[in-house]
């Protein structure tokens, strides 16, 4: 759920695919997350993002795709949903110190 505030995010890659797996278009999301394209023609096709270090995709559900049929002059508005890793964060492990006298 993209919470209120929250803008989309730009330089994510979103690739669109025909029923052949062939790519029809690769596109690079803009200013707030926004992408636009054209495609070739009135059939079925795959919408992706390209996933990115760090992060994890949390819409659409699994596989992660959009499968749609595009009319001829149709807008579609398809969203991608992701929420960035944290960051592990070290933490102190206390060493054991030898005890006894010291050996050679």
């Amino acid at each position: 759920m993209q919470d209120a505030g929250e803008s989309g995010l730009s330089g994510w890659n979103v690739e669109i695919t025909d029923v052949h797996g062939n790519v029809v278009a690769f596109i690079t999301t803009g200013a707030g997350g926004i992408f636009c394209t054209g495609v070739p023609g009135s059939v079925a096709y795959t919408v992706f993002e390209v996933p990115q270090a760090g992060w994890t995709q949390t819409f659409p559900p699994a596989p992660g795709v959009h499968n749609v049929f595009v009319e001829c002059g149709q807008l579609l508005n398809l969203a991608f949903g992701n929420f960035q890793n944290p960051t592990a964060t070290p933490t102190r492990t206390p060493t054991k110190m030898p005890t006894g006298p010291p050996t050679e």
